[in-house]
């Protein structure tokens, strides 16, 4: 995990606090959260409630690249049932 392009500890601890300095350094009111399919859900939730604890707006991004086929993008599940 990232914040500000810069790593941040496995554990995530201090996430809120990280999100709180980069919001005051920099005057953003909202995040983008940004994850691939392979990104522990638990760790997309944790950065989520970061956000939402200090009052920062979350914007989330949708990942680029494969996706898995148990998950296909709507716009194939829409060309599949045809």
């Amino acid at each position: 995990m990232k914040v500000d392009h810069e790593p941040i500890a496995a554990e995530m601890t201090g996430l809120v606090a990280r999100l709180r300095d980069a919001r005051e350094k920099t005057g953003r009111k909202a995040m983008l959260l940004s994850a691939d399919f392979a990104t522990p859900h638990r760790n997309a939730v944790m950065a989520y409630d970061a956000a939402n604890e200090i009052g920062l707006g979350i914007a989330i991004a949708r990942p680029t690249g494969s996706a898995p086929e148990a998950n296909p993008p709507p716009a194939a599940r829409k060309a599949a049932r045809g």
